[in-house]
């Protein structure tokens, strides 16, 4: 057994020195092979750099300068769109101060200019000294509306009344499921205002107020739970008193007649204007 252990010892020294021998007589020869094979990717390397600078610059050059001009445009008109069909600021129009009953209304109108969204906001009308109360509201896409406070208390005139939007919270139109939003405003929101009658000599105890009636039919295919609209009266071109009237449950088909009473005869008036107010986002406010 220690013979041939001695053997197969014998046997890997002979295999190591013929390994080295080789390697020491060929040593120049692999040297010179690695210098080779390194030479050749360096030589590829550089050839296909060559080759796709060519390929930019003066092979493909015209279709690259396409590509990349088609790129830029392909941003340019991304941020267009963006621009587009990003909400825009909502527009205010001066303030309008009328007394009733020793009380003050404000009023004004808003506009959401953006097709795409509509807006919660929330605004208090401002004045020299002073402010109301913080309310919230609405205003869909496209639509100029009123906006007002009735009934402030205060011992003056306000004086440079303003209108303050303090938040405005922006809802995107789902295009899936409002495709067409004119088509799907005319289904939710079509409302029939007529026989719009004001009298100016209605007495009420002692005193003689106004009054204005209008008749409602909801021929849209939705009722509301409740639904507001403004009244507006005019001297001229010029509005000069506002009231607001809610009407509960008006279901779809319905007609109702509906009285608006004010707290004095508002002198002459030359027009009526009545305009609904129902946010037809609002699910929770469909019968």
């Amino acid at each position: 057994m220690p013979n041939g252990t001695f053997e197969q010892q014998e046997k890997q020294r002979g295999l190591l020195l013929k390994i080295s021998y080789w390697y020491v007589t060929n040593r120049v020869l692999l040297r010179r092979i690695l210098i080779g094979v390194l030479i050749g990717f360096g030589a590829i390397f550089w050839l296909y750099t060559i080759w796709g600078i060519l390929d930019i610059y003066v092979i493909s050059y015209s279709k690259t300068k396409e590509m990349f001009n088609e790129l830029v445009t392909n941003r340019v008109r991304t941020q267009e769109w963006i621009a587009a069909h990003a909400p825009r600021q909502i527009q205010t129009e001066s303030v309008r101060v009328f007394t009733t009953d020793g009380k003050y209304d404000f009023l004004t109108q808003i506009t959401n200019s953006s097709p795409y969204y509509w807006a919660e906001i929330d605004y208090v009308f401002t004045f020299s000294g002073g402010e109301t109360e913080e309310r919230r509201g609405f205003i869909l896409p496209n639509q100029e509306k009123w906006l007002a406070y009735l009934g402030y208390e205060a011992d003056s005139r306000p004086g440079n009344a303003k209108l303050n939007i303090t938040n405005v919270s922006w809802h995107l139109v789902d295009a899936h499921e409002v495709p067409n939003y004119e088509e799907w405003l005319l289904e939710h929101l079509n409302l029939s205002i007529t026989d719009v009658e004001h009298t100016t000599d209605v007495v009420l105890e002692k005193d003689v107020v106004a009054k204005t009636k209008f008749t409602v039919q909801n021929l849209s295919a939705y009722g509301y739970y409740r639904i507001g609209f403004y009244v507006i009266a005019y001297r001229g071109a010029t509005p000069s008193a506002v009231n607001y009237v809610s009407l509960d449950q008006l279901r779809t088909g319905e007609t109702r007649a509906v009285e608006v009473s004010w707290f004095d005869s508002l002198g002459q008036v030359s027009k009526i204007e009545v305009e609904p107010e129902v946010n037809i986002f609002d699910e929770d406010n469909y019968l």
